[in-house]
Order: C-alpha cells, then structure tokens, then sequence
C-alpha cells in the first residue's frame, strides 16, 4: 500500500483524507469502511526518536521507581517509553496519567498501571484531575514530544511537583512519494481528519496555500480543541472538535457531518 491511497475506490463511496502515519491507521480505516466511507491515507507525521537519541528518556526510565507519577499525552508517548522500559517490569509505586482513553488502553497493554484519566482527553484537563502534590517535591515524570508545550509541566509545578519533561519522540513531515500527485484533487474529498496541529500545517503549506487546486474539505474534523484551533488559524472552514477528543470521536464527528451534507 503506498503511503497515498484510496481504499476500495468508489466514486460513490464519500472520500475522507486521514493524516497520520499509515501504520496508526489500522483501526480508523476499519471504522470509515464499516460507514462506507474510502479513507485516503495522506500521511504528513512521521515518528522519529529525539534529538539526543532518546538518551534522556532512558537515563529517566533508570531511576523510574523514583517517581510518584508519569504522564502521558499521547500512544506515542507510550511507545517510546514501553520501548525504553524493555522487559524490565513497572514499578509498583508509579502511577501513570494518561491523557485520554486511547493512550490510557494504549499504557494498560504495555503493563503500566494507570491510576488517572480525565475526563477530558486534553492536557489542561489533565493538569485539572491531579490534586495538589501530597508531598512538596513528589516527582512526575513527563515524556513528552519534542515540541509539545508547557501546560503539564507548568500546571504539575503550579501544583508542587516536581517535573523532569524528557523528549520521547519527535515528528516530522515524511518524504512524498514519487508516484505521489503533489497537489491531488481535494474537491472529491467529503472531509479531512487532524490528530495534530502539526498535520494541520503541513496540509495547509503542501495542498492549499499557493497552490491553483488548492482548497481543503468542507469538513475539517480536529481530534481536539488545539489542533481546531490551529486549523482555523491557518483559514481552514468547517471545523469541528471532536467529542470525545479521541478516535472513536473523530468518526462520530465524521458520521455525523457526513449525514448533514447528505441531507439525513
């Protein structure tokens, strides 16, 4: 499967872009199909390890029975961190935060015990679960991505804590293929599926501005209030936040927005 592809390939299937790696796909393509929905893989985030290789996150998951907590934001979070953990076993005094349900099933896999999920799949939100530090100085650890902000460091610090943010994982745009039409036909698109404020820029900057076809889908599903917040920003239209801020959300949204235009 090439990294821009149509499933199935019918005119009369509606056509959704997705933008996250094709291999974080699996699972979201099985929805679209089942609401017979073609899901277009545009992938515009590669994961790759940290700068620094992922030293610091190693040298962190050394001394992880020092911490009282870790939270995690994100399945890739998880991943780097499962990977760093290896075959060594989770320590039976930490606790894990994840961010939302998806990261939360994602940490509960790889063995790690998860005490806290908010409510709300969004870091302020998560930053809002933890009660004040019961101790001055209990430690969190926070793997983060490279460029995510500081709402949970500087919200658990507001809090007591003491906060030791690693880089666990960083993205990038990944190369275009060769095959691949550098400006493709988004007018057949019924709507397009952001995980990140980042895919947000990249599809912007490639597909719509200063190029003559450009111009994005009349539905613009955000898995959360940052990355919609971005997509307007960037003069995107027809923005919805989905709810709840995960995938399951995201198709919701998706079904719904599709049985409006249709008239349903």
């Amino acid at each position: 499967m090439g990294p821009e592809s149509s499933h199935a390939g019918s005119d009369s299937r509606p056509r959704v872009i997705i933008t996250r790696s094709v291999d974080e796909n699996r699972s979201l393509r099985a929805e679209l199909g089942r609401l017979g929905v073609d899901a277009v893989e545009i992938p515009l985030v590669e994961v790759l390890t940290p700068g620094d290789d992922g030293r610091a996150l190693a040298a962190a998951v050394d001394r992880l029975a020092d911490y009282r907590w870790v939270v995690l934001t994100s399945v890739n979070g998880v991943r780097a961190l499962a990977a760093a953990l290896g075959d060594r076993p989770w320590p039976p005094a930490v606790d894990v935060a994840a961010v939302g349900p998806t990261t939360e099933a994602a940490a509960r896999a790889a063995g790690m015990t998860v005490a806290l999920v908010p409510p709300d799949a969004t870091a302020r939100s998560l930053v809002e679960a933890f009660a004040a530090a019961s101790r001055p100085g209990d430690r969190v650890l926070a793997p983060l991505a490279e460029l995510a902000g500081s709402t949970v460091v500087d919200g658990l610090t507001a809090k007591g804590y003491q906060v030791d943010r690693v880089d666990a994982y960083r993205t990038a745009a990944p190369a275009p293929s060769e095959s691949a039409d550098p400006a493709p036909d988004l007018e057949a698109a019924r709507a397009v599926a952001f995980f990140s404020p980042s895919a947000v820029d990249r599809f912007v900057d490639r597909f719509v501005d200063g190029h003559p076809r450009g111009s994005a889908p009349p539905v613009v599903v955000c898995i959360g209030p940052v990355t919609a917040g971005r997509a307007r920003r960037r003069g995107l239209s027809g923005v919805i936040t989905a709810s709840p801020h995960t995938e399951a959300g995201v198709v919701a949204s998706i079904e719904r927005a599709l049985t409006t235009t249709d008239g349903g």
